[in-house]
């Protein structure tokens, strides 16, 4: 992320905040240590905690060209290439396929795999999709415009910054555990909004209202395991 723009510089100074360190004025030549450490981290963070939650803000639709036919012997026919900003996936609309018998069956059997490609390496989704030209997908996108990021989600970024340079920068492993203490809560928050903005059709499960009982419940499915919990169907 280019260092001329504003809002990382208000991200890595919120960030420094959490830390008890000083503001810098701009991430292009940051003034002290703990500023150049969170300018550097920026970038992975920010994959990070997009990869951690389906997030409205980041969710992207688009049709996958077709990379070509699997490797012959294992479960799969058809690769997909993932776009170079994909994070995770969210969905397969729509998306059936013929069974032995003929009829209509939902694909929910898929692998993520790296495919060699003209000396370079390209990420796919393999599945069975009848060779299908294209392969619709929404999936959470590498988001690097902070301007449009959700205000809690920024929140949960700005402290996961932090917490991940928190011992090298003060060494004190109290704030250490402050952090992730304070995190673990803000992130169930951050989770638990995302999930009620979310209104999608439900035809037998669905990972965002998981997310949205479990945070009513006072859970996090990222920090916390939960055991025998069987959302409601309907």
């Amino acid at each position: 992320m280019a260092g001329t723009d504003q809002n990382l510089t208000d991200l890595v100074n919120r960030a420094l905040v959490f830390l008890g360190e000083k503001r810098i004025t701009n991430t292009d030549s940051p003034e002290s240590r703990a500023g150049k450490m969170l300018v550097d981290i920026s970038g992975p963070c920010r994959r990070e905690v997009l990869r951690r939650v389906s997030w409205n803000f980041a969710e992207t639709w688009a049709s996958l060209n077709y990379f070509g036919a699997a490797p012959q012997n294992f479960d799969y026919q058809d690769l997909y290439a993932l776009p170079d900003d994909y994070i995770r996936v969210v969905d397969l609309p729509n998306m059936s396929v013929k069974s032995a018998i003929g009829l209509p069956q939902s694909i929910e059997d898929y692998r993520l795999i790296v495919m060699n490609n003209n000396g370079g390496q390209q990420r796919c989704i393999a599945l069975n999709n009848n060779a299908a030209n294209t392969l619709p997908m929404c999936y959470i996108a590498d988001v690097t415009n902070l301007s449009i990021w959700d205000p809690l989600a920024l929140k949960v970024l700005a402290m996961w910054m932090a917490l991940d340079v928190a011992k090298g920068v003060t060494g004190q492993d109290g704030l250490v555990q402050q952090l992730s203490e304070q995190l673990t809560l803000d992130l169930q928050d951050a989770v638990g909004v995302n999930g009620n903005e979310q209104r999608k059709r439900r035809q037998t499960f669905s990972n965002v209202q998981k997310d949205r009982e479990l945070a009513y419940l006072g859970y996090s499915s990222y920090f916390t395991p939960v055991t025998g919990y069987v959302p409601d169907p309907n």
